[in-house]
């Protein structure tokens, strides 16, 4: 068991790591928290969120990296082996078309609200962050760019902890889908890279609070909702000729 004094938003392990067994931990003190699963300590605070962290995420690429999102509108990146480590602040204003001149005090966010949901692309070429905005963003992690995809103003987003979209193996499908829980009782579906919202899951009484991939290499999600309940979804199946 981990002694932390504060809040835990959310927490999360790398999916591919070999040289460690760390868990990162968004708390309410403003610090992404590593624990290792080994010693059964607490092995540092990675430091810089002004805010408390509500969402936190490894890439599935690099897994020395951590994505992470809070409360002062800002996603971060971090490589856990530096000592000043945190890579980037991810900037709204930065697209490939344009890269924001320098103001003095200019604080990078990466919404308009806090941030609050992160989500990687099975390559972890891309990144997905949501937030209060009741915006999308995706990101391109080559050039921390972004990719000023236009998702609509379709989503609901109010709640104060983490709230993660998921998105299909890019293997499992094309165009790759993007599911997205809102509080309007829907799981909104999007195409990953266009934005064109496909359809929308409603069956559900109250706020959708989280949405899941079944498992592997498959559309099928579940998702979970303040109504007490989890709904399972699947593509419908074709019949051939």
């Amino acid at each position: 068991m981990f002694e932390i004094e504060n809040h835990i938003y959310d927490h999360d392990m790398s999916p591919i790591a070999t040289s460690h067994h760390l868990i990162a931990a968004a708390t309410e003190d403003q610090n992404v928290r590593l624990c290792d699963m080994r010693s059964g300590a607490s092995t540092h605070s990675m430091q810089g969120h002004k805010a408390p962290v509500l969402a936190v995420r490894w890439s599935p690429r690099e897994e020395h990296m951590v994505a992470s999102a809070g409360l002062d509108h800002t996603a971060r990146l971090w490589d856990i082996r530096k000592a000043n480590a945190c890579i980037t602040c991810l900037d709204q204003y930065k697209s490939a078309e344009h890269t924001p001149g320098f103001v003095v005090d200019h604080v990078a966010t990466a919404h308009n609200g806090a941030v609050n949901g992160l989500a990687f692309t099975s390559d972890g070429l891309n990144l997905i962050t949501t937030g209060h905005d009741e915006n999308i963003r995706l990101w391109d992690l080559a050039t921390t760019t972004n990719t000023l995809t236009n998702y609509g103003t379709q989503i609901r987003n109010s709640v104060t902890h983490a709230l993660h979209p998921c998105i299909t193996y890019l293997s499992s499908c094309s165009p790759p889908l993007l599911f997205h829980p809102s509080d309007n009782r829907q799981t909104m579906v999007f195409d990953l890279f266009s934005g064109e919202r496909l359809m929308q899951l409603r069956k559900h009484a109250a706020r959708v609070a989280c949405v899941a991939l079944r498992g592997g290499d498959t559309q099928d999600v579940l998702t979970g909702s303040y109504d007490r309940s989890i709904c399972w979804w699947a593509p419908p199946k074709t019949v051939d000729d």
